[in-house]
Order: structure tokens, then sequence, then C-alpha cells
């Protein structure tokens, strides 16, 4: 890309710039006699980076038996806007192909949900938000609540006694929670009818029983 500035300027400012990119600028001056040597290249980046995925799964995933609501907004922009995201899961015992959210999803959407999830299962999630300095990507761990509203043990055994838990809403009410989330929050929607005892509804939002409620 060139530019020609006339004699009397003694600046130039460069407009349509992409944000978080690195340009390189050298000048070149002409006169009636022809084009003289180029000065040396300077390299200047514009403000902004890559954008950065939440670091816990739990500041943006809120998970039930069959659904998990993804809160996209929670991705740091890092100075340039987000422009789309790509986002794809699959079961971590079961599947080794990806399935696709969709090819785009826009950042307009605050939020987007994953439905038809497998109650009990252990999922992995990838997500990378793309903006005009790059490309920030990561994966993620997450259990889906059993019917019972509890984090399956026969799932975490299932994964390894190393795999992390976080985002399974735990509890924070409880005295005590162990690594098998009897103390896991059942999240709802909808009001529903039955007639079981509907449990206490926390700080967060979210309901749930401190221990397994069978």
């Amino acid at each position: 890309m060139e530019r020609q500035i006339r004699i009397k300027s003694n600046a130039y400012t460069s407009n349509d710039l992409l944000c978080g990119t690195l340009y390189q600028y050298y000048v070149v001056a002409y006169n009636a006699m022809g084009k003289g040597d180029a000065s040396d290249s300077i390299a200047i980046k514009t403000k902004g980076s890559a954008p950065v995925p939440p670091k816990h799964v739990n500041e943006f995933l809120v998970v039930n038996t069959s659904w998990a609501h993804i809160k996209l907004d929670a991705w740091h922009s890092n100075g340039c806007p987000i422009k789309e995201f790509l986002i794809r899961y699959r079961v971590t015992k079961y599947e080794t192909e990806w399935s696709e959210v969709s090819a785009q999803v826009w950042p307009q959407e605050s939020s987007i949900e994953l439905l038809g999830l497998s109650p009990g299962h252990w999922y992995q999630l990838n997500i990378k938000a793309v903006n005009e300095a790059g490309a920030g990507e990561h994966t993620y761990h997450f259990a889906t609540l059993t019917a019972q509203g509890v984090v399956s043990k026969h799932s975490i055994a299932a994964i390894g006694k190393g795999a992390p838990i976080r985002g399974v809403g735990v509890d924070h009410n409880c005295d005590t929670c162990d690594m098998f989330g009897d103390c896991a929050h059942s999240y709802t929607r909808h009001r529903t009818h039955s007639h079981q005892q509907t449990p206490p509804v926390d700080q967060y939002g979210a309901r749930g029983w401190c221990g397994d409620p069978r």
C-alpha cells in the first residue's frame, strides 16, 4: 500500500488500519530528477491483541441435565472487537469427532445454548474467538447433571481422578462438598410443577440441594 504526500506536509496519519496489526513503514522522496533511495523501515503495531478466553469454565458456563448455557460475553476482546466465535463439542468418552454448533457464531449473540446433551456425561467444549489481531482458542471440560441433579460418580470415574470438575455448579452454601458433586446445583430455566420438593435458590439464581436429593 503506497501513499503520496505533498511536500508541504511534515506529518502523515494512516487511517483505516486493522486493530492489533503490525505494519512496516518507509519513505521515498521524489524530485524533478527522479526517485531517491528508500529510508530505513520502521515497525508500528496498532493497539490491541487476540481475544483472551475465560480462565475457568464456571465463569461462562451454566449446565443442566440436557443443555449448557454459554456466556459468550465472558471472553475478553483485548482491545479489538470480536468478529466471530467457532464453537464445537463432543462427549469425552465415546466420540472422536467434534460436533459444530454452527459454522460461525456472531458476537452480537451474547450467549448460546447447547441442546440435546445426555445427562450424566462429560463433554469437551472447544471455543475459538476471532478478531482482527488474531484468534484465542481454548478447550474446557464440563459435566451434565444426572436426572437427580448431581454429577454422576460414574462419569467422573470414566474420565479419571485428575479431571477438572469446575463448571458443574458446586453449591457454595454447602458445608461440605466432595469430588463427586454431591452438592451440585440443578439449574432450571423454566418453572416446573411436580410432587417433588423444590430446591432452594442461592445468590447465583441456581437451585440445588446440599447433598443428593434422592
